[in-house]
């Protein structure tokens, strides 16, 4: 799992031109992390969830037929043995 700031993730995009091809993103239409964050205050978290995979998995359709990017949970938990 890993977490970054909107306004990280534009600037990358606007300075690394390989990640922008990897995303199929123009330089010049990078938005802006305002408007990005609003964009996102629009979804709750299961259809925020469904709309970045979906993304990711048209990105990456190049693979396997049968892979598919999937969500992960961090889950803790105590086991204890008396």
């Amino acid at each position: 799992m890993f977490s970054t700031r909107v306004s990280h993730v534009v600037e990358e995009l606007e300075q690394r031109e390989d990640l922008g091809e990897f995303l199929r993103i123009k330089e010049e239409i990078v938005p802006e992390a305002g408007y990005i964050y609003s964009f996102l205050l629009k979804f709750d978290l299961n259809d925020f969830t469904a709309m970045i995979l979906r993304i990711l998995n048209s990105i990456m359709k190049k693979r396997a037929r049968n892979t598919r990017l999937i969500e992960g949970y961090c889950i803790n938990f105590k086991l204890s043995a008396n």
